[in-house]
């Protein structure tokens, strides 16, 4: 919307303008997106996720402790296994970490 009225975007916002795509431009699509709820809400943990095309990542922040969970949503579209505790995913875990870590990182510089 600021881009639309000719409003300079500031630095915070997260966002892309998606005027390019408005005049049938392409643009460079995003292989992946942070999700976040960080808000105090009695019936919802504070969560941090992040999904690409193929899998979902999610911690949810207990005390000191995350609780995670993967999925292959191409196999489990449900999600219904949790490969999170599986040696075998060990690496895709530890890829999905450092990703939403820096994804947090550079939203909060």
């Amino acid at each position: 919307m600021l881009d639309i009225v000719g409003i300079e975007i500031p630095k915070v916002m997260q966002g892309k303008s998606l005027c390019q795509l408005l005049n049938n431009q392409q643009i460079p699509r995003r292989n992946d997106f942070l999700i976040e709820h960080l808000f105090e809400y009695p019936t919802m943990v504070k969560t941090e996720a992040l999904r690409t095309e193929r899998w979902k990542y999610i911690r949810y922040l207990v005390t000191d402790a995350y609780y995670e969970q993967l999925y292959n949503l191409e196999t489990d579209p449900f999600e219904i296994n949790n490969l999170a505790k599986n040696k075998e995913y060990n690496k895709k875990l530890e890829k999905f970490r450092n990703r939403c870590n820096e994804l947090i990182n550079h939203c909060n510089n």
